[in-house]
């Protein structure tokens, strides 16, 4: 009798867990990391109907900020799942807050997107990367 309890004890405990979710208390899209240089960073990537790609990078570094350079690839999708570079943009600024804005023309219509690659320096040699991908159609 004792191990028929047990048994069932740890048969109702086995699926219990199973479908008692777990959560976390934010989502993971509200968790920041956390910068020493920069205190906004915003990135944006569109195409034009005729087929002009533009994008722009927006940041603001704090006090300790002494500058940025930033990557950008405009990457073509092949085969369904290969990215090929298509286009290499790079910008330094040595500001504290910075609008840095480039573009190019798209020969072909197809799936693009622009990966970004923002590097924030700072005075004590601390450098943030920041890194974003943003996807596009071009038809």
């Amino acid at each position: 009798m004792r191990k028929t309890c047990i048994s069932l004890f740890m048969a109702f405990l086995m699926m219990w867990v199973s479908i008692v979710p777990a959560h976390a208390t934010e989502s993971v899209d509200d968790i920041m990391p956390i910068l020493e240089n920069t205190d906004q960073c915003a990135v944006h990537f569109d195409i034009t109907a005729s087929g002009k790609a533009e994008f722009t990078v927006d940041y603001c570094g704090r006090e300790t900020c002494t500058g940025a350079t930033v990557t950008v690839k405009i990457q073509k999708r092949t085969l369904l799942v290969f990215w090929t570079t298509v286009y290499e943009w790079e910008a330094t600024s040595t500001e504290q807050y910075d609008f840095l804005y480039g573009s190019t023309q798209l020969e072909n219509t197809g799936t693009y997107r622009a990966v970004f690659k923002v590097e924030i320096h700072g005075t004590s040699g601390v450098t943030d990367v920041i890194e974003d991908k943003i996807q596009q159609e071009y038809s």
